[in-house]
């Protein structure tokens, strides 16, 4: 997408709102845990079918936008990866 024509005057101020993933190890408890929320703010740059760009600072000097977030739009996706697994211990009989 082309930003040249984006100014800190021009550009909208927005705050996004997104979730991250959350690991929980053998050793921790167990069970489901609640979502990491977190907010980001920034000039919006971008927002498309696919992504939603912002960025924290502007380069008066070079006119030119940095720091930049990519936030992706795309709905994680579950692939099966084994059909049929045979497990075998004393625990599993």
């Amino acid at each position: 997408m082309d930003w040249s024509g984006l100014t800190p005057r021009t550009a909208k101020v927005v705050e996004v709102a997104w979730s991250d993933y959350t690991d929980v190890p053998n050793w921790n408890e167990e069970g489901p845990v609640d979502d990491y929320q977190f907010v980001s703010v920034g000039w919006l740059l971008e927002d498309s079918k696919t992504r939603i760009v912002i960025a924290k600072v502007y380069d008066f000097t070079e006119d030119t936008w940095r720091d930049f977030t990519v936030f992706p739009k795309a709905t994680p996706e579950v692939r099966v990866l084994v059909v049929r697994a045979r497990l075998e211990g004393p625990a599993l009989q």
